[in-house]
């Protein structure tokens, strides 16, 4: 008694911050999750039917638009340019002027040029032609729908136009290599004779300087009067005499020194000493005739570096005009065979099928546009859709684990079918599912064993009642004496489900008009009992919240194995958070493709704040889908469809087990 007044005064401030605390952690791994690409590709797969729609609509559109677009031929040709440009001679002889390495983008844009567009457009009849039957500008229309390819290699350009005439396509292509062509040689000729006119310029002025030179190099010998200016010229009278002169100075000096050398041996003094004289005398006369014809050989010698120079002056002047002349013939070939050369490797032709519209192609886009606007619907559904649709959606939005996945049921069938599915039809696939989740409750409070067990669920609709019917007849098979409690004052559904009448319950054993012996009423399922809610009061939460219901739970918790509590959903009102502060642990029921997220948050938080002991989700109404989060009847044990009951009796001793065995 002292427990159970306890938690539903304090609401256990531990166990709330616990579960707080584990349901942030598990809910911040859960959203890790979300991230997968299987969560991805399970998405796409949940919604396959819609990106199939999508593909298929654009498949549709597609198809229309290959029924009645207009058929289109491709003209082409391939083209080869080399520049021969012409090479201008500097001063000193080099080239100031070669090829153009941009030649090949130069001429590409040249192609679509103004002039060269304009003047294809005048080789042709556009007002008769069908290309052009749609535009009221040819010159733009073809400057926009021309297509120029440069070879990454081998730098060939390919010309490409379409057009919904085959000859057309050929006929426009061959219009605009004409036009580029004519409109190249005339650039050609205009830019030879501007060449022409700058290197006759040129050679005016370098005549002029030859005349100049070679009139003084005549001056020059005229002034000098010199025979020859070169040093070692036999006919220089200079260098001759110069010769003579040393010969002669070097005997003389010769002879003074053999008369030097004599005058000290001779008997006679007075005769060697004026022969002495005599030779000094002369070596010093050819010693001085020497220094003069020296000085006018070094004249003669600056004479001649003058000379050579103007020789070679004129030599250079006359090197430079005979290469002028051979670049003025070349450029008059140039005139005649053009400055660039161009090759035509292809002429114009026109494919021999329609280029445009690509089936293939068209198809291909149409279906790759279905997937893309089916992916991005698919992602806005998804975005925008709040309801939780699978265990992944749960666990990642919530952070409890799924402790059992209920199949759907038939919506037409009663609530006493639906809710007594475990006794009806022992061996279905749901009654199975059941199995499970009681094995599930087992394992999670088998530390820490819980007999009074709350159902709620976030709102009305989602089965927590055929969920807590359903149980409670599962936990009592199991050999477990157990009381399912309605306590769900707003719309109770226990009554209908075990169908029996409501007369007294919960409601009149608290108000003190009934005994609870009388109150509690049999199943007809072995070990269940059934507490009903009885005559609906005016205050349930005040009921539920007083001391009375207190005791009322403690006193049932002594006389049975379990007790299963129905309450009414979270949202709605407050009668589930007070049980779930005194109920040893609470199962909270989802519905795939009902429940939202944001229900099932605000609920669960709701739960966690008073201290109630979350065991995890039940997911109900899973529908029988062959897949990874879909529930399917593929055990191969031999049960029956849902669809097929097979009575136990009511008895439950079919499957009645103890309780050490309830882990199945």
């Amino acid at each position: 008694m002292k427990n159970f007044l306890s938690r539903r005064s304090s609401g256990e401030s531990s166990a709330m911050s616990r579960g707080a605390d584990v349901h942030m952690i598990d809910a911040s791994e859960g959203q890790a999750a979300e991230l997968t690409p299987r969560s991805v590709l399970a998405i796409g797969w949940k919604r396959k039917w819609m990106i199939v729609g999508c593909v298929g609509l654009a498949l549709v559109g597609g198809l229309f638009y290959l029924k009645n677009a207009t058929p289109q031929y491709t003209g082409y040709a391939k083209l080869y340019i080399k520049k021969n440009a012409p090479t201008l001679i500097s001063s000193d002889g080099a080239a100031v002027l070669g090829n153009d390495e941009t030649l090949i983008y130069t001429q590409t844009a040249l192609m679509t040029s103004s002039p060269v567009i304009n003047d294809a457009i005048s080789r042709m009849t556009p007002s008769t032609m069908l290309t052009f039957a749609e535009t009221t500008d040819p010159a733009g229309f073809l400057k926009t729908e021309l297509i120029i390819e440069v070879g990454k290699r081998d730098g060939i350009l390919t010309l490409s136009f379409d057009s919904p005439s085959r000859d057309e396509a050929a006929q426009v292509v061959g219009a605009v290599i004409d036009a580029y062509r004519a409109y190249q040689a005339n650039q050609n000729k205009t830019s030879a004779s501007e060449v022409l006119t700058v290197l006759q310029r040129e050679k005016d002025k370098r005549v002029a300087e030859l005349d100049v030179k070679r009139k003084e190099q005549t001056e020059f010998l005229k002034s000098h009067g010199q025979i020859s200016f070169k040093t070692n010229d036999k006919g220089n009278i200079i260098y001759q005499r110069l010769a003579k002169l040393s010969d002669e100075l070097t005997s003389a000096q010769i002879a003074a020194l053999n008369a030097k050398v004599n005058l000290g041996s001779s008997n006679t003094p007075s005769a060697s000493r004026n022969q002495v004289a005599l030779t000094q005398g002369r070596a010093d006369e050819l010693a001085k005739a020497f220094e003069e014809q020296q000085k006018l050989a070094l004249q003669l010698n600056a004479s001649e570096a003058e000379y050579n120079s103007l020789t070679t002056e004129v030599a250079r002047l006359e090197r430079l005009l005979d290469t002028l002349d051979a670049r003025m013939k070349e450029l008059d070939l140039a005139q005649d065979g053009g400055g660039t050369n161009i090759s035509i490797i292809e002429q114009a032709a026109a494919s021999a099928g329609p280029t445009n519209p690509n089936r293939s192609k068209a198809l291909g886009i149409s279906v790759l546009a279905g997937l893309l606007l089916g992916a991005s619907l698919v992602t806005l559904r998804e975005l925008t859709d709040e309801r939780l649709r699978s265990s992944d959606d749960i666990i990642a939005t919530l952070g409890m684990p799924v402790l059992g996945m209920i199949p759907h049921m038939n919506g037409r069938q009663s609530p006493a079918i639906r809710g007594r599915k475990v006794q009806l039809e022992f061996m279905s696939d749901v009654a199975e599912a059941y199995r499970t989740l009681r094995t599930s409750i087992y394992f999670g409070t088998r530390n820490d064993p819980a007999k009074t067990l709350l159902v709620t669920s976030p709102s009305q609709g989602d089965g927590k009642s055929t969920t807590a019917s359903n149980l409670a007849i599962a936990i009592a098979q199991a050999g477990r004496r157990t009381l399912i409690v309605d306590t769900d004052f707003r719309r109770p559904q226990l009554h209908k489900i075990f169908e029996i009448k409501d007369e007294t319950g919960l409601s009149s054993v608290l108000a003190g008009r009934e005994t609870l012996d009388k109150a509690i009423h049999q199943t007809g399922v072995k070990g269940l009992e059934i507490l009903p809610c009885g005559p609906i009061p005016s205050n349930p939460s005040e009921i539920l919240n007083s001391d009375a219901f207190a005791k009322l739970l403690m006193s049932l918790s002594s006389r049975y194995d379990m007790i299963v509590l129905d309450s009414p959903p979270v949202s709605p009102v407050t009668d589930a958070r007070i049980l779930g502060a005194i109920c040893d642990a609470t199962l909270l029921v989802l519905k795939t493709d009902k429940s939202t997220r944001k229900n099932a948050t605000l609920s669960a938080d709701a739960l966690h704040s008073v201290g109630a002991r979350l065991l995890g989700v039940v997911c109900n109404g899973v529908t029988r889908k062959k897949g990874s989060e879909r529930y399917y009847t593929g055990y191969g044990y031999g049960y029956p469809r849902s669809g097929q009951s097979r009575h136990n009796g009511g008895s439950g001793e079919a499957r009645r087990l103890p309780v050490s065995q309830m882990s199945e």
